[in-house]
Formats: structure tokens, C-alpha cells, sequence
């Protein structure tokens, strides 16, 4: 893959006007400061517009005489002859990159969504660092203060969700990319950008347009180098296995393609940061509303450096005589779910509530046996029902088959790791309104039972027919065809699980 991009560049070293104007450090003292100072000016800029005239204006007057470009009555009204030299450049680096994008998306196994995913938090931080840094030094012009051009383009930004917003970026950019047309280059829509260009294509001052025509093209450059350089570093690093790449392919080579998805997609749901709830009614800010003002025992956060939230002076009066006992002595809260106290804060989704309930040493027979049921989030069919209420009164039988004498058969996984996959995934199944998850359930059911006596394929699938609806052969059928080689679901699954574990410690 050919490219004009040099992507080992760094910012170029030449007087910034932002940087100048709002005391930013140069990256060489302090990158992680230049770039969270670059952040916060991003913040506070105003419309496209605006920011573009003060951003040229500013580079004008910042710079010797003999450097400057002046832009005559002729050359404003022939733009596009004036920004010839710099498009063409742009077009090629648009390419670059696009290529680069489309060759990451289609990788076999080592693609780019589940390894961006599977990377650690601080590892995705540095590679948009790197990337952001790169791209001011490979910029045709301007170096740095372009940033002010692009305030899409941020670590905090594209690492939300535990980076999922990068993916979005870069699927973006690869569905939106076409070749333009000669003389011109690929705008990658922004509706901030697009403001500017109304209020720029109405200006009276023919100066203005071309002003904004460039500095079109030269944000649609820093996008492109941004997008170049952090794909061949990735790229780069799952070859080497440096960048903190190899506990990411490790993942993936020694696990199933389907289990690695799933990794990955649970890591978007996570948490960024503990909730705040207030220790005495349990609400959040988004709960109780816009007017929301929480407040912290001052005791605790003076003797201990330690918050206990309330949301008001009633809930922290009524809830007085319960936090007294350890008010400046101990480090203790209710560990509501979400909150910093609770181990699970970082998960969102309420089948793994039962955790909570665990001992911190609890062993695998315990880990299994508290793998329930719960409430159902709809109405149960009656059949459902019942095999619900059989379980809760078995709590170390895994489910009930009925034989053709209508008589049950108390079915029980053996193996530790297959039994927490497939209570798992029944917790689920009996709970949610979709029923996700039993078409593997049964699938696993049918494997092991469908030859045993009294029983059949066809009897088991109308008994989960009663209990999950008329879909349910279908529904088993499709997974059925999917299973691969000859394992089901839940056996993968769970010998995945069992590679897995000491990559995680």
C-alpha cells in the first residue's frame, strides 16, 4: 500500500498562534498536558467561523513578514488555482488513508474492531495521542493550531465508551469516503464545519470564502493523516506485539472469532467511572433531575479523603444514625450498585447482579450455585413457569426434561465452567421478553439428551416450543447449523472461557 505519508513525523516546530495565545505547553515538556490544555481550549471555541478567522488572522500576525502569503482580488476569485498545489497533496493523503481503513476492516481474524476493543483503556489513550501528535507534524501547513479546526478529533472524545467512539469515526469515515473529483477533495461531513461554510458562502469579503475553502482542505488533510497514522501503528504493533497489542492477540488467537466479539462488545457497556448515588434514597443526579445539587460528608472527605454522597440535608440527616458508627473512621459506604463501592461498578447489565452477593472467595461450586433465576421482565408462558418454579425448589438441578409419560428428567451440567455458560445464558433466556440466549440453551439440551431414553428431538423441541414459543425449532436450527466443529454453543463457549482466564490473572 503506497502513500505519500511519512507517519513517524512529529508536530512541526514552528510558532503556533493557540499555543502562544492560551500558554499551551509544547509537546516536547509535557504532551500529555499540551494535549489536555489543547482539549479544554476545543471546549470553549465558538462557531467554525469564527474560530477560522481569528485562527488566520492570528498566524498572520504571529509570523515574520517574509513568511507571509497574501491572497489578491484575483486569486480569491480563481480558489481553486490558488489551493491547487495543496489539494492535490490532500486527495493523495485522503487515499492513503482510505485504503489503509478499508484493508484493517477487512482482516480475517485479526480485525479491527475486536482488537481496538480488546485493548486496554490506556493503550487506546496512547495511540489517539500518537495519532493527534502525528498529524499536526505531517500537516501540510499550520502544524498544531489546526487542531483548532478539528474539535472532533480528541482522546477524550474518541476513546468514550471504551473506545467504541473511534470505531464509530473510522466506520464512518470508510462509509462516507469517495474519490472526488479532479481539483477537489473528499469533505468528511461535520454539521460544526458545515455551519461555517453557509456563513463563509454568504460573506461578503471574497477573502473569507477562500480563507474557509482552505482551511477545508487542510482539516480534511489533518483528518486523513490523524486516520493514516494510527492505522499503521496498529497495524504496526499486531505484527510486533509492542504498543500493549500481544495480550489483545494472545485473546485472539487462542480463543474462537465469536467468543473475542463478545469480549469486545461487553467492553463497550462498561462504565467509564463509578456512579454517584445518594447513601440514604439510592438516587442518582439523573434521577432526581437538572436541580440536583449532591454534597459529601465533610467529615469523611477531611479525615479520610473519602466520599459519602447525599443529595440533600434530609437524606444525609436520615441517614445519620447508620454512617456515625464509622464518620471519620472508616472508609465505609452501602456499596449501591454502580457507585465506587460496589467491585461490579463498571457493569451495566443486571444478569450480573448476582455477583454481588458472592463472598470474594468464593469457589466455582459457590459461583455456579449462584447463578439463579430472577424475576422475569415480562409474563412467562405457564409452561415456562412451572420449570421456573421446579429450579428454585432444585437449585443443583441445570433443568427439567419431560419424557413422552410426561414424567421429568433431572438434567445436571458436570463441568464447572460449561455449568456457569449455561446457567448463564438460561438466566437470561428465562428473564427477558426476547428469550436471547435459549436457542443456544437448547441447543446444548438437544446434544446431550435428544438419545436418552424416553426422550427425542422432537419431544424436546416441543417442550421448548410450550415454554418459549411457536418460533423455538427454528430459532434452535439456526444455531444448530452454526455450531462449530461439532462443539455446541456453550461447550465453545466455555472452553473459551477456560483459555481465556489466565490471560486475565
Amino acid at each position: 500500500m503506497s502513500s505519500p505519508l511519512n507517519s513517524q513525523q512529529l508536530p512541526q516546530d514552528e510558532p503556533s498562534f493557540w499555543a502562544a495565545k492560551l500558554g499551551i505547553p509544547s509537546f516536547k515538556e509535557n504532551r500529555v498536558k499540551w494535549n489536555s490544555d489543547w482539549e479544554k481550549a476545543l471546549n470553549s471555541f465558538g462557531n467554525a467561523s469564527e474560530v477560522i478567522e481569528v485562527t488566520m488572522h492570528g498566524i498572520k500576525a504571529l509570523r515574520a513578514p517574509a513568511q507571509e502569503r497574501t491572497v489578491s482580488d484575483q486569486q480569491a476569485a480563481d480558489s481553486s488555482a490558488f489551493l491547487a498545489p495543496m489539494t492535490k497533496v490532500v486527495r493523495a493523503r485522503q487515499q492513503s488513508a482510505a485504503e489503509c481503513v478499508k484493508f484493517f476492516l477487512e482482516l480475517g481474524m485479526l480485525k479491527l474492531d475486536t482488537v481496538w476493543l480488546l485493548l486496554e483503556a490506556s493503550e487506546q489513550r496512547k495511540y489517539l495521542l500518537q495519532g493527534i501528535q502525528d498529524a499536526c507534524g505531517l500537516a501540510f501547513a499550520m502544524g498544531q493550531d489546526l487542531r483548532a479546526f478539528c474539535p472532533e478529533i480528541t482522546v477524550s472524545g474518541l476513546a468514550a465508551q471504551r473506545g467504541k467512539a473511534f470505531l464509530d469515526f473510522i466506520h464512518r469515515y470508510h462509509d462516507l469516503y469517495t474519490p472526488a473529483e479532479t481539483g477537489k477533495i473528499f469533505a468528511f461531513p461535520n454539521s460544526w464545519w458545515e455551519e461555517g461554510a453557509n456563513n463563509a458562502a454568504n460573506a461578503v469579503d471574497s477573502k473569507v470564502k477562500i480563507r474557509f475553502e482552505g482551511a477545508t482542505v487542510m482539516t480534511n488533510e489533518f483528518i486523513a493523516c490523524f486516520i493514516f497514522s494510527i492505522m499503521t501503528k496498529i497495524g504496526s504493533n499486531i505484527v510486533t506485539g509492542g504498543g500493549g497489542m500481544k495480550p489483545a492477540t494472545d485473546l485472539i488467537v487462542n480463543t474462537d472469532d465469536f467468543f473475542c466479539e463478545s469480549m469486545a462488545r461487553m467492553k463497550t457497556t462498561l462504565r467509564d467511572k463509578p456512579l454517584i448515588r445518594c447513601e440514604n434514597c439510592e438516587k442518582t443526579p439523573e434521577e432526581i433531575g437538572p436541580n440536583a445539587c449532591f454534597m459529601v460528608c465533610s467529615t469523611c472527605k477531611v479525615k479520610l479523603n473519602f466520599s459519602v454522597h447525599y443529595c440533600s440535608q434530609n437524606c444525609q440527616s436520615a441517614d445519620w444514625k447508620t454512617h456515625k458508627r464509622s464518620c471519620g473512621k472508616k472508609k465505609v459506604t452501602k456499596g449501591l450498585p454502580g457507585t465506587a463501592g460496589d467491585r461490579l461498578w463498571m457493569y451495566q447489565d443486571p444478569n450480573v447482579a448476582f455477583l454481588r452477593d458472592l463472598p470474594k472467595n468464593a469457589t466455582g461450586k459457590t459461583l455456579t450455585a449462584a447463578i439463579g433465576i430472577g424475576p422475569a421482565q415480562y409474563t412467562r408462558p405457564a409452561a415456562l413457569e412451572s420449570q421456573v418454579s421446579m429450579l428454585e425448589k432444585d437449585k443443583e438441578a441445570d433443568y427439567f426434561l419431560f419424557n413422552d409419560n410426561g414424567q421429568p428428567i433431572r438434567f445436571v451440567v458436570d463441568k464447572m465452567w460449561t455449568q456457569c455458560c449455561f446457567r448463564g445464558i438460561r438466566q437470561v433466556a428465562m428473564t427477558t421478553p426476547e428469550k436471547r440466549g435459549f436457542e443456544a440453551l437448547r441447543e446444548y439440551l438437544i446434544k446431550l439428551m435428544a438419545n436418552s431414553p424416553g426422550l427425542s428431538r422432537d419431544l424436546i423441541l416441543k417442550q421448548l416450543t410450550a415454554e418459549y414459543g411457536a418460533d423455538a425449532p427454528e430459532r434452535v436450527t439456526v444455531v444448530e447449523r452454526k455450531s462449530a466443529g461439532g462443539r455446541t454453543y456453550i461447550q465453545a463457549c466455555a472452553e473459551n472461557i477456560a483459555r481465556a482466564a489466565p490471560m486475565f490473572g
